[in-house]
């Protein structure tokens, strides 16, 4: 096997013997072609990657007929893989937070149920354009501040709209070590750096090089989170 198309399911016995980093590069190799452009690509890539080996596994796992379904629903095998890929996202967070880490048999379970319940108009909605004025920024950071779940909402507004919650984030951040933050502001900062980061923002850097001078207790109250928040959508 050397070429992948994520409109095609590869052949699970050759997709399989493959090295896992084989899979990744084919999948890289597609977007490159198809000149998509990511965020993130290697990131991107990886979680394709997952969700190919999962299906790969056929019953064994629900991924395979779930993307059966989702196509049946109207999407094409690319966004089916993109609709599941963004389950698997949430609940990988949840893993790394902590909120799952105690059992992980049980957040499998959790994961392959959330799996099958997606569907095509889910996902559809997901990358839905807000109407305008549906949140501002001070919107944003108030839900951002929440501590009783994570904002999903205001997380996808802030990705479907980085171009203008990019210099905003930054400002949060040199109001914060200026001494001159809001509450809800410095509240938030946790998940600004999330979203920063998953962005890869370059514009960032210096920012944070000046944060991380702060004392180490105050960047474990800050970034730490110490109360484990659910999966970001």
């Amino acid at each position: 096997m050397d070429r992948y198309d994520p409109l095609t399911a590869p052949n699970p016995e050759g997709w399989l013997a493959l090295d896992e980093s084989e899979r990744t590069l084919l999948i890289e190799g597609y977007h490159r072609r198809a000149r998509v452009r990511l965020p993130n690509a290697s990131a991107h890539a990886v979680i394709h990657t997952v969700i190919e080996n999962q299906a790969a596994l056929g019953d064994e796992t629900p991924v395979r007929r779930t993307l059966d379904r989702l196509m049946s629903e109207g999407l094409d095998r690319h966004d089916a893989i993109h609709a599941v890929g963004l389950v698997f996202t949430e609940f990988f967070y949840d893993t790394m937070t902590g909120a799952m880490r105690e059992n992980t048999s049980d957040a499998s379970r959790e994961y392959f149920a959330a799996v099958e319940r997606t569907t095509a108009a889910s996902w559809l909605a997901s990358t839905e354009e807000p109407a305008d004025g549906d949140m501002d920024i001070a919107e944003m950071l108030d839900a951002f501040g929440e501590r009783d779940g994570v904002p999903v909402e205001a997380i996808r507004v802030a990705r479907r709209q980085r171009e203008t919650t990019v210099p905003a984030f930054l400002d949060v951040i040199e109001r914060y070590l200026d001494g001159d933050a809001m509450p809800y502001e410095r509240d938030a900062l946790f998940l600004i750096f999330h979203l920063l980061g998953e962005w890869r923002e370059q514009k960032a850097y210096r920012l944070l090089a000046k944060l991380l001078r702060r004392p180490a207790s105050e960047l474990r109250e800050l970034l730490g989170d110490p109360e484990p928040r659910p999966a970001i959508a």
